[in-house]
């Protein structure tokens, strides 16, 4: 689609395009900045080219990490997604809560962790990052 496809005025609405995708190694954001060409496009570019990184930074790289193991005491299965605070998980996981206090998951946002009946399993928790003053 060339940027004269589009109504008058269109281009200049859609400055960026953000889409969650799901890839085979994880969820991704992609940002599709001016893909309808209403700046200038960057040289040899053009609009709605596509930029990636090869290797993405880890956000997590400099915050605290530990690992625990965890027990499924429950008959069924319990989830966890990957950003809820640890230590408040489903009661029928047992673990050490209190090194658990603070921490979360290491898994990309979206992402949950999944404990059949009776399973244990190691898992690697990361420090939640932001303010953690009690309000």
């Amino acid at each position: 689609m060339a940027p004269a496809d589009v109504l008058d005025g269109v281009r200049e609405l859609v400055d960026e395009i953000r889409l969650e995708v799901l890839m085979g190694d994880g969820s991704r954001l992609i940002v599709l900045v001016d893909p309808l060409g209403a700046g200038e496009p960057a040289a040899a570019d053009g609009p709605g080219a596509i930029r990636s990184t090869r290797e993405p930074a880890d956000p997590t790289a400099e915050r605290e990490h530990r690992t625990l193991v965890v027990r499924n005491d429950s008959r069924r299965a319990v989830r966890v997604s990957s950003h809820f605070p640890f230590d408040r998980v489903n009661p029928r996981l047992s673990f050490d809560r209190g090194a658990a206090a603070g921490f979360r998951l290491d898994l990309p946002a979206g992402s949950s962790e999944r404990w059949a009946p009776g399973e244990t399993r190691e898992v690697v928790l990361v420090r939640i990052a932001g303010d953690r003053t009690s309000s």
